[in-house]
């Protein structure tokens, strides 16, 4: 149950702005804890909602698509010399820089 006093402090929270508040209060401290409890709420909203991905996940994928990216590249100037072997030299070093 709540007493007047908490809800009055409630109420208090509610209107006040960070900039208001002292640090080290009983109420500054609450405000943190409210506010980094709805940030956190928020994260895993957009986590769900797939707004976000893990870094971890994504570093992990990133990493296998330049692999796969610098396999092909890596490939380009033996295709060209392949496909028209009538290339100039400087043309293909050109691809490879």
């Amino acid at each position: 149950m709540k007493t007047k006093n908490s809800v009055k402090r409630s109420r208090i929270l509610r209107a006040a702005s960070e900039s208001d508040l002292q640090p080290g209060t009983i109420d500054y401290e609450r405000y943190r804890l409210t506010k980094a409890q709805a940030d956190a709420q928020e994260l895993k909203n957009a986590r769900e909602e797939g707004l976000v991905l893990e870094t971890e996940l994504f570093t992990y994928i990133f990493q296998r698509v330049a692999q796969n990216i610098s396999g092909i590249l890596v490939r380009v100037p033996q295709t060209l010399q392949r496909k028209y072997p009538d290339i100039s030299p400087v043309h293909l070093d050109a691809v490879k820089n």
